[in-house]
């Protein structure tokens, strides 16, 4: 049971995220990721790499 919720937390991915809790996980590491490359890109055009 405790670990069902934990998979839930974590982006439902045993469900195949097909609940809403793992749908929201899943969209909120998408955007972190997003977030996090667009970052990365940013640092490398402000520093010339």
């Amino acid at each position: 049971m405790e670990a069902a919720a934990l998979d839930e937390a974590g982006g439902g991915v045993r469900g195949g995220g097909t609940t809403n809790a793992g749908r929201d996980g899943i969209a909120i590491v998408s955007i972190a990721r997003l977030i996090l490359s667009g970052a990365v890109m940013l640092a490398l055009h402000v520093f010339g790499v």
